[in-house]
């Protein structure tokens, strides 16, 4: 913003808000949603399209580039009081607005005409009003030039005056020109090339940023002070000029209805006598693929001080339509999202506004909308995730080889990773010059993401984009000769600390744990989402993502998977339907086999599995059996194909869907049996279990082929996806394990999506060293290449799926795999209470790993070398492991634990107090293991 902002950053450091105590019923709102003083009218009828009359030229076709400046006189009566006055305006292609010598706003895209408060720069008598309106030619389309925009002025007791842009404005080529010529009238509202254009009763509240202040008088310093806040769409926070919440506010739709309200702790802002509050708030306007805009404008805003009275938003709070912050040129954010590029023009600053002693006298009081609940934010419902962390203005890496005066070129900013930031500069320049901030990751996915413009005004400046980009550097646009006094940038993200951990001897493999794990980190913000071209909910991305952050992230992780299960059964059609991405206002379609996948053994009884938590099943069951209930059996036996909205198994070619499909229909049921049995549904029981029973003595009757799975009527190569399910799931057995194992060796056709669940089967088929010589194959380039993050397909790009993303926490799963399969650790009975440690390293002989639990941190440490394998486990309280030793596999007869002999030949040999042999099966043996540090030895 400006140069307030940074210093505060710097002095607070890596500041962060504990989560509040969530209380059972909340109490009622005693706040009012507020937000700007509704202008009047905004259309421009009566308005006619001016420019500059110059022979020969026709502005709607040819208009000569550059500026013309366009003036009109005004005059007020003395003897009456001005109660409001406004300007709408808009301008083929730019323009600002100058009253009385003042500039007070301006706008950047024709099509959006803005709305501009002048009432407290005019005065009594003569007033003159200021247009600069410049016309940048675009390649391929006509060069058309023109202002036209209207002026509505209120006094006591008069009628509104309206001046509209007609033959009484006059125009020149520089504002202080000694001579103004008449204006060319091109021609009234509506004509072409420009024809009809919004009012700005529509468009001047899309991506709008609006102040708010208040001062508060407090006679002690709270020990704690609870406020609870609601926006559509962003918000940002400052008490006593400090910034206590960086972005505050979840993307709007815990259900199609309702918003997300914050609940955060500001104790540690306030002090003893009087405070300011001051908050900048975002309203996006418009519907993506992760939010459901609300229509309208607005903040709630309630604190309880514990002294008396609560500080409550309401018509006392001071409001602003921020000057400085507009709309950029195209190209715009692709149509999947909801927030618009940064466009701040510092020469509309209004200086430090966050300070407490900040001149808001000329802001307008706060419009009321009604107590929540109230149309159309409609209930507000807790945040149920943390504020994200935020970070000090950090050096980039390449800090000391940056220009101090620019010559014009793009300017290389290094991040150590790919990282979500906001980027930071401070300079020296004259005013007028347009500085570009985006990353490398512009175009991830082929289409355009984010990036931030700055206009400079004159002089030392500073400003911090406030909205996240993402990626592995900072490409900053210069004008030549500008002076760099700093570049920096601020990591923020999900507010998570990384407990969980893996380590082995293969080098291949620890780069993979580390970049699987910097894809998860960006993958996590107000959903599960990727972090670029959608930032969208995807339930097959999460889905694989889920273990991850149960794995690897500490308990607030968790939450995040939690609020994902909320959202797909909050947003279930009225007919049964469950569709991702949600939250949304732009999509609805469902792709029948993700929601399969997300409803299942490996989504939704997979998180209550890793966290015990049953109020979700409760939850999510009745949504699951409705879900399930459309659908049905054809004549052989198995699902009738559903192709929902968008018939999609998994980007890339040779995909045998009814293969895949009855698969993923199969564990659904299973899970919905466990779920109905948890939930006391036994009745539902039965049904589940003759479709289930229904489909296991046909999928293989119809599917297997003698030496693959081959649906009828499918010419397409051998896919492999569909193999890997039917392991997983268990409609494959073990007979077949053979020549399924040939189809992994030869058939590469899935995308990394599908790949986590052929990988999976392989280890379940107990052939880990063909499941890393796959995964080495498969991710080869990805871990070789220079990015940090893993992509959405094997190839970035147009050599990728899907748009190529070089970000995609689904290329993920092998991280997963290596918690529970290469280490070893799954639990066997909801959130860890029973566990197993069964590891698989195949090659590996050196593995560290580290699983978060509900119950603790699950370490287990293995080394493999001739004649000796060792294993330590360190189990948490409140668990019990089971141990599985591969003694067969390695022609071991002897086991010893914490250096005492416990088994040996096939039988107990000896006592270790907390450690209780079970046997032996399939050649591994198998130890009940009470809490505790143990070390296993097999000789």
């Amino acid at each position: 913003m400006t140069s307030r902002f940074a210093p505060y950053f710097l002095t607070l450091g890596l500041f962060l808000i504990p989560l509040p105590s969530i209380s059972a019923a909340a109490p009622p709102w005693q706040a009012h949603w507020i937000g700007l003083a509704k202008p009047p009218s905004a259309e421009m009828t009566g308005a006619a399209w001016i420019w500059s009359d110059a022979a020969g030229i026709d502005p709607t076709r040819n208009a000569k580039p550059g500026s013309r400046f366009f003036r009109r006189e005004i005059h007020l009566d003395p003897g009456a009081e001005l109660k409001s006055a406004i300007a709408i305006f808009t301008a083929d292609n730019h323009f600002k607005l100058t009253v009385n010598g003042k500039r007070l706003g301006g706008g950047t895209d024709w099509q959006n005409p803005q709305t501009i408060d002048i009432a407290a720069s005019l005065t009594s008598g003569a007033n003159t009003i200021i247009v600069h309106a410049t016309n940048e030619p675009e390649e391929g389309s006509l060069n058309a030039a023109g202002i036209i925009g209207k002026i509505l002025i209120q006094q006591e007791g008069r009628a509104v005056r309206e001046i509209v842009t007609d033959a009484s404005w006059q125009s020149a080529e520089t504002a202080n020109a000694a001579t103004w010529k008449p204006v060319k009238v091109i021609g009234n509202l509506g004509i072409a090339p420009w024809g009809a254009i919004p009012s700005d009763a529509a468009s001047a509240h899309a991506n709008l940023w609006t102040c708010y202040r208040k001062k508060i008088t407090l006679k002690d310093k709270p020990a704690t002070a609870f406020a609870r806040i609601a926006v559509d769409s962003k918000y940002w926070l400052w008490i006593n000029g400090k910034l206590a919440v960086y972005e505050g506010g979840l993307k709007r739709g815990p259900n199609p209805s309702d918003t997300y309200f914050d609940r955060v702790d500001l104790a540690p802002f306030l002090q003893q006598g009087e405070n300011t509050i001051a908050a900048l708030t975002w309203f996006w306007g418009k519907d993506g693929f992760s939010h459901k805009n609300s229509g309208k404008n607005g903040f709630v805003f309630e604190l309880e001080t514990g002294s008396g009275e609560p500080l409550l938003s309401d018509p006392s709070w001071k409001t602003l339509r921020h000057p400085a912050y507009g709309r950029t040129g195209a190209p715009h954010p692709n149509y999947r999202m909801q927030e618009e590029n940064i466009h701040f023009d510092a020469r509309l600053d209004i200086g430090d506004w966050t300070a407490p002693g900040f001149d808001d006298s000329s802001w307008k009081p706060a419009e009321t909308f009604g107590k929540p609940p109230t149309a159309p934010w409609n209930q507000l419902i807790e945040r149920p995730i943390p504020q994200w962390r935020t970070g000090d203005l950090t050096e980039y890496e390449n800090a000391a080889e940056l220009p101090k005066i620019s010559n014009g070129k793009p300017i290389i900013a290094r991040l150590p990773l790919n990282l979500s930031i906001s980027p930071y500069l401070r300079i020296k320049a004259p005013a007028g010059l347009t500085i570009d901030m985006r990353t490398d990751n512009y175009k991830g996915g082929s289409e355009y993401n984010f990036r931030s413009e700055y206009i400079t005004r004159e002089g030392i400046q500073e400003f911090e984009s406030l909205a996240y980009l993402n990626g592995h550097w900072m490409i900053y646009t210069i004008p030549p000769g500008v002076e760099i006094l700093d570049l920096r940038y601020r990591e923020t993200r999900y507010d998570t600390d990384y407990v969980g951990s893996f380590i082995s001897n293969d080098a291949f493999i620890n780069t993979l744990a580390t970049k699987a794990r910097n894809t998860m980190n960006l993958n996590m913000r107000d959903c599960i989402q990727d972090p670029d071209r959608e930032r969208a909910q995807w339930w097959g991305d999460a889905v694989i993502l889920m273990n991850q952050i149960l794995y690897t992230c500490d308990h607030r992780g968790a939450m995040l998977v939690r609020k994902a299960v909320d959202n797909l059964v909050d947003w279930q059609k009225t007919d049964g339907v469950l569709y991702s991405p949600v939250p949304t206002g732009s999509y609805d379609l469902e792709l029948p086999m993700q929601m399969l996948t997300s409803v299942g053994m490996h989504g939704f009884w997979n998180y209550y599995i890793q966290t015990g938590d049953r109020q979700a099943i409760e939850k999510v069951y009745p949504a699951v059996k409705r879900y399930l209930a459309l659908w049905t059996f054809g004549p052989d036996g198995l699902v009738v194909h559903r192709p929902g909205g968008w018939d999609w198994a998994d980007w890339g070619e040779n995909i045998d869907s009814p293969v895949i499909e009855n698969a993923w229909f199969y564990q659904a049921l299973e899970a919905a049996i466990n779920m109905a049995e948890l939930t006391g549904n036994e009745a539902d029981i039965p049904g589940y279990q003759a479709a289930r029973r229904r489909i296991a003595e046909n999928y293989n009757r119809v599917l297997w082929q003698g030496s693959e799975y081959r649906s009828p009527g499918y010419t397409g190569q051998t896919d492999e996806r569909g193999h890997g399910v039917a392991v997983l799931f268990g409609l494959a057995k073990p007979e077949q394990f053979p020549a399924i194992l040939k189809v992994f060796q030869n058939s590469f056709h899935a995308s990394p999506y599908m790949e986590k669940f052929v990988l999976e089967a392989l280890y379940q088929m107990g052939e880990p060293d063909a499941a890393i010589a796959r995964m080495k194959k498969r991710y080869g380039k990805m871990v070789d290449s220079e990015w940090t993050t893993l992509w959405e397909g094997w190839g970035v790009g147009a050599e990728g799926f899907g748009g190529g993303s070089y970000n995609h926490g689904w290329a993920g799963g092998p991280l997963t795999l290596m918690h529970e399969y290469m280490a070893g650790i799954r639990p066997t009975s909801p959130a860890f209470a029973t566990y197993s440690v069964k590891p698989q390293p195949g090659s590996l002989t050196k593995i560290k790993a580290a699983s978060r639990t509900p119950k603790g941190l699950v370490n287990v440490e293995i080394q493999r070398e001739r004649g000796r394998f060792l294993l330590k486990l360190a189990s948490p309280e409140q668990t019990t492991a089971t141990v599985h030793l591969p003694l067969k596999e390695y022609g071991h007869r002897a086991v010893r634990v914490n250096g005492l002999p416990l088994w040996l030949n096939g039988k107990s040999n000896g006592e270790v107090p907390g450690i209780t042999p079970t046997g032996e099966t399939d050649g591994w043996t198998r130890f009940t293991v009470a809490p505790g540090t143990w070390e296993f030895e097999s000789r």
